[in-house]
């Protein structure tokens, strides 16, 4: 595949924050689906770059929300934030 563009790299990281498939990716943002996701496991390629930014900015911005709510007493959040706390602490110890 050649390099993507500015704008499809773009693309992929907004859709990857959606927590869209790979294939629903490359069908939005108008990629060969095998040649993106051939890209994506690629450690050392762009579009690996922009798909786990994507993915992991969302990420980092739901769990910002649900600490708050947590810190702000929400039992629900407080749920999840303890969820986080315990798939931090397991990661750490492997």
């Amino acid at each position: 595949m050649k390099e993507l563009s500015t704008e499809s790299l773009d693309k992929i990281r907004e859709l990857a924050g959606l927590f869209l498939s790979i294939r629903e990716i490359a069908l939005l943002a108008g990629l060969p689906y095998k040649e993106l996701q051939a890209q994506i496991e690629d450690e050392d390629s762009q579009a690996y770059l922009a798909y786990f930014e994507g993915k992991t900015r969302s990420k980092y911005e739901i769990r910002q929300k649900v600490v708050q709510l947590a810190k702000m007493g929400s039992p629900q959040a407080e749920t999840l934030s303890e969820k986080y706390i315990e798939d931090q602490e397991l990661q750490e110890n492997d």
